[in-house]
């Protein structure tokens, strides 16, 4: 069973002051304020090609991130990073080889990015926080094989792995989103948001419908080349730090 790893970096992600807007009995004397809360955010998602990384990729993205944020003098500005990563398809083949060791190969197609992130959250009140965000930073495709021994009841059996085509470009576009506190104090929120991605050219692996063996290794995947053009699909929990 193929495995999907996700990449995590963390990320700084604050709150608090609009958290408070529209309660009238809040005074500086009942609570201290912190000028630069943070927050950690854990997410799921899916990405959708568009345009002609649609036409290449026939695989939809699966994956998950994390991001930090925070608020800058509590206003409704926030800085911070988000990264995710993605897997658009994986294949794998088992065969015995001459000396009679049944070995597996094993390849996966992922997609990982990392972004700034300039989000504003305009006051709306206490039952939900609309936002909007900008996002600068690059992505990069990249392609794992590896040579499993299917027997071996150690570490994971791998015995040869190899890295493809790493490729790295530029990629840049926004999100609009919503925050949904799970608690009276929103230390704990449902983040729900769509992502509209753009990339410059990169060249990256796509699985094909049907695999090929040449010699003892899988041919499961054909390179292409052009711009990542995408839309996110991303659903996660936010949490305050502090």
């Amino acid at each position: 069973m193929k495995k999907l790893f996700l990449l995590f970096p963390l990320f700084i992600y604050s709150f608090l002051g609009l958290a408070q807007y529209g309660q009238e009995d809040y005074t500086t004397e009942d609570k201290e304020v912190d000028q630069y809360p943070i927050f950690i955010g854990l997410h799921s998602g899916l990405s959708i090609p568009l345009l002609d990384f649609k036409d290449n990729m026939g695989n939809l993205g699966v994956g998950g991130g994390l991001e930090f944020l925070v608020n800058i003098n509590n206003s409704p500005l926030l800085l911070g990073v988000a990264s995710t990563i993605a897997n658009y398809g994986h294949e794998s083949l088992q065969f015995v080889d001459p000396e009679g060791f049944e070995l597996a190969w094993k390849t996966n197609s992922s997609l990982w990015d990392l972004h700034a992130v300039v989000q504003i959250e305009p006051p709306f009140g206490r039952k939900f926080q609309p936002y909007l965000q900008g996002k600068i930073g690059f992505n990069h495709f990249f392609t794992i094989t590896r040579l499993v021994d299917v027997t071996s009841g150690g570490d994971d059996g791998t015995l040869e792995r190899i890295v493809d085509d790493n490729s790295m470009g530029l990629s840049y576009g926004g999100a609009i989103g919503g925050l949904f506190p799970l608690d009276r104090d929103w230390r704990i929120m449902l983040d729900a948001r769509v992502s509209y991605l753009r990339g410059q050219a990169s060249s990256f692996y796509a699985k094909q419908d049907s695999f090929t063996i040449l010699g003892d290794t899988l041919d499961a995947f054909d390179l292409f080349e052009s711009t990542v053009n995408m839309v996110r699909l991303e659903v996660g929990v936010l949490v305050y730090l502090r």
